[in-house]
């Protein structure tokens, strides 16, 4: 079952997304390589000044130059290189594709599974950003806020530049990858507290 869903998954990546190939080899032209190159030199530099500056610890550093490095490839994918449409789309049914999926029976496990799983790492990275005396609510609360806009933001922008369909749905599933991403934080973090004792 496993297996059908990740196959499920990669041929929703090969059918939607152009510029993913067979294998997750991401063609990205010449060009925005290089300028992907030269954003994360660009994000190390300003982590290790916040590092110095003791305005994020190490592992937020780290964190901060991850989550900084994916959200611009993220974006690139998601804006940049996407086709542009005739007219903006937008949908504000909240749960089509899960009536799709569970009532009419159509295959839109994938759809859901792809903007769930791409939002994990952020809901992951964010928290660490966070000083190691911030709460967990604090944590929790920083992590969907900051995730939701992050999301909201893409919608908005492929709905402005006509960059595929404005989807509330998406912004469901991309909050809960949030949710589970924090929550695989916090697994990770009891996990090394009870590695350490």
């Amino acid at each position: 079952m496993l297996i059908d869903a990740a196959v499920n998954i990669l041929d929703y990546f090969n059918k939607y997304v152009p510029y993913i190939k067979k294998g997750f080899v991401i063609d990205i032209p010449l060009l925005w390589k290089a300028i992907i190159a030269v954003f994360a030199f660009a994000v190390i530099i300003l982590a290790v000044f916040l590092r110095k500056r003791e305005k994020l610890e190490t592992s937020g550093a780290v964190a901060f130059t991850l989550l900084a490095i994916y959200l611009f490839v993220f974006f690139v994918c998601a804006i940049i290189l996407r086709q542009a449409e005739p007219h903006p789309r937008l949908s504000l049914d909240v749960f089509w594709a899960y009536k799709k999926w569970l009532v009419e029976k159509q295959n839109f496990f994938p759809e859901i599974a792809g903007n769930v799983l791409i939002m994990i790492p952020i809901g992951f990275l964010l928290p660490v950003c966070l000083k190691k005396s911030a709460s967990v609510n604090k944590r929790f609360l920083f992590t969907v806020g900051t995730g939701f806009a992050i999301s909201f933001s893409i919608e908005l922008m492929q709905f402005i530049f006509k960059k595929g369909l404005a989807d509330a749905n998406d912004l469901l599933n991309n909050l809960l990858g949030i949710i589970i991403g924090f929550l695989l934080y916090l697994i990770t973090v009891r996990v090394a507290e009870w590695v350490k004792k």
